[in-house]
């Protein structure tokens, strides 16, 4: 379960509630959690933290599809050509992996960070099967400002399909954690 729950509101901009999650038309839907929001931790040795989320992915979804931004930026996690992509900064994407993601299925990913000694320590699993992992050094250095939080939507590129929760934590989940995230099942999170 989350360490917290229904912290932050939202506004829905276009996308519509649908029974286990929020639709995306893949035009100009999006929802977004205004500023201040909490900073994800970064730049010093013991800093943790798991982005977790279930996504129906539309068969007709655009080569790019953000899963959520920070603010008016790259800064986030988003689909691209069955990669799933993190950028930690404004730029280019620094970790990303191979993600087969099947139209019209629920797919839950989770993304794991652990900044120790100078080292980042990133982990991405698919429906709990590790699928990505990478060691760096430095931390995401632009992250730790409070900024607002945007689904679904970054620059001109939205997302298509089903967004069915989006969880923060501020440590790394347990694979026991991730496991029964998934077989429990996801309540609607935005």
């Amino acid at each position: 379960a989350p360490d917290t729950i229904g912290q932050y509101n939202g506004t829905i901009s276009g996308a519509t509630v649908q029974g286990d999650g929020v639709y995306f038309d893949g035009v100009n839907d999006k929802v977004t959690i205004p500023s201040p929001v909490f900073a994800l931790p970064t730049g010093s040795s013991g800093n943790q933290y798991t982005i977790e989320f279930g996504v129906v992915l539309d068969a007709t979804a655009p080569s790019r599809s953000p899963i959520f931004s920070r603010g008016d930026s790259y800064q986030g996690v988003t689909i691209e050509n069955s990669k799933l992509r993190v950028y930690r900064d404004n730029s280019s994407p620094v970790d990303y992996a191979n993600v087969a993601f099947t139209p019209n299925t629920t797919e839950i990913i989770t993304i794991t960070y652990d900044y120790s000694a100078g080292w980042n320590y990133i982990n991405i699993y698919k429906n709990g099967t590790k699928i990505y992992s990478d060691v760096t050094g430095g931390s995401f250095n632009s992250w730790p400002t409070a900024k607002e939080l945007v689904f679904g939507n970054v620059y001109t590129y939205f997302f298509k399909g089903k967004i069915k929760f989006i969880r923060f934590y501020n440590r790394v989940l347990t694979a026991s954690e991730m496991s029964n995230n998934i077989f429990v099942g996801a309540d609607k999170a935005l």
